[in-house]
């Protein structure tokens, strides 16, 4: 999984840093930075109230939001 956050977005209320349960946030002066310690849990981009941040899986070498995932089966028969 990757994240990405819109600095002009973003208007640095800090709501993702509070909710964030492994505290892998930090956030000054409209810049957002995340450590390795991210479990991936998505918690962040719910909790924006603006929308600025985005988690993404990669699949097959593509970002896709995850919002916007929908898994398909692989066999039908």
């Amino acid at each position: 999984m990757t994240w990405s956050y819109s600095r002009t977005v973003c208007v640095n209320c800090g709501a993702c840093v509070a909710v964030c349960p492994v505290n892998c946030l930090e956030l000054g002066n409209y810049e957002l930075s995340c450590s390795n310690a991210c479990i991936d849990c998505k918690v962040c981009e719910r909790m924006c109230p603006v929308g600025a941040i985005t988690v993404a899986k990669e699949k097959e070498g593509e970002k896709v939001p995850i919002g916007n995932l929908v898994q398909q089966p692989k066999n039908l028969k």
